[in-house]
């Protein structure tokens, strides 16, 4: 894009304007933008020709339904998701590794219009892998959300989404006690791990404590079950 800093500029706010250069204008009052978005047409054009075909249909689809999909959408944010709910989420643009495209997903907050999810995957190769990241939920098991297949919470891929992406629920809900705890103790340890830590050395600190009162309490009371024998 040739006039990209111009561009941006203008969603700022300018104090000379008292305003945004963008206030109360439309894409014809700024013609060049216009064939900038051509230019990145033809270049988004040419890099669909080169994608493998599987890649090209699902990037189409979702990039159909980002287009169409406003009204529907719209009825969507207004759904509530209880955490462990598994919803099924348009993953629609990515980089590198990113999840991408439909997928199913389990909800771990609510927050207004916006969900924190995890991906899900049913590839055999991450449920029987050891990354401690990976949370796994054997199939037809009803509070580990009752899925088709042996799959895996993918929690190095936690994501904050708008709830317009989520599509419709995928089976059941994760509502096993265990399987929650340790999703929660996994993502403080992934997203704080300075604080998780110090939390977790504190915490093996007081154990070592209360241990080391145990014996003290041990001992002595071994000690008053002598003397009351001889006594």
């Amino acid at each position: 894009m040739r006039d990209r800093e111009k561009y941006l500029a203008m969603t700022r706010f300018d104090p000379n304007l008292g305003g945004k250069g963008a206030d109360n204008k439309h894409i014809i009052d700024e013609p060049q933008l216009f064939l900038d978005f051509y230019d990145a047409k033809e270049k988004l054009t040419h890099n669909f020709r080169t994608k493998r075909l599987e890649s090209s249909i699902r990037w189409l689809l979702g990039f159909e339904r980002y287009v169409k999909d406003k009204e529907t959408a719209v009825r969507r944010k207004y759904r509530n998701y209880s955490k462990g709910s598994i919803v099924y989420v348009d993953f629609f643009g990515n980089y590198g590794s990113e999840m991408t495209y439909d997928h199913p997903a389990i909800v771990l907050k609510e927050q207004g219009g916006l969900l924190i999810v995890a991906p899900l995957t049913s590839n055999y190769r991450k449920f029987r892998d050891n990354n401690k990241y990976h949370i796994k939920l054997s199939r037809n098991t009803t509070d580990l959300g009752n899925q088709s297949k042996d799959s895996t919470i993918l929690l190095e891929q936690i994501r904050c989404i708008s709830k317009n992406r989520v599509l419709r629920k995928f089976g059941g809900r994760v509502s096993n006690n265990e399987i929650l705890e340790r999703i929660d103790t996994v993502v403080m340890e992934y997203i704080g791990g300075f604080t998780y830590n110090k939390w977790k050395a504190n915490l093996e600190e007081q154990e070592a404590i209360i241990r080391e009162k145990e014996t003290e309490i041990r001992i002595l009371s071994e000690r008053i079950s002598k003397l009351e024998e001889r006594s």
